[in-house]
């Protein structure tokens, strides 16, 4: 999921090959309001569940996207600490 999540960064930010890893922040890739929007309609799209639009900023790096939607998309079964909405 964390690749996945990588990967459509990437892609939001014209293809970057500036390094993103899991803990890279969002914000300091460039990633603005629009972008947020796009990647939340991306993730909420591929994964089939409700994401509000801030989520991307309460959850600003890949690990941390990764973590909320696996909690989400698991109803809290996924064994990590319960995560913000």
């Amino acid at each position: 999921m964390t690749e996945f999540i990588i990967d459509q960064v990437r892609d939001l930010l014209g293809g970057t090959t500036r390094h993103i890893g899991p803990n890279t922040s969002l914000v300091l890739l460039g990633v603005d309001s629009l972008a947020a929007v796009q990647l939340q309609q991306r993730l909420q799209r591929a994964v089939k569940i409700d994401i509000k639009p801030g989520v991307i900023w309460t959850k600003p790096t890949p690990a941390a996207l990764t973590n909320w939607l696996l909690e989400h998309m698991t109803g809290g079964l996924t064994g990590q600490p319960e995560a913000e909405s």
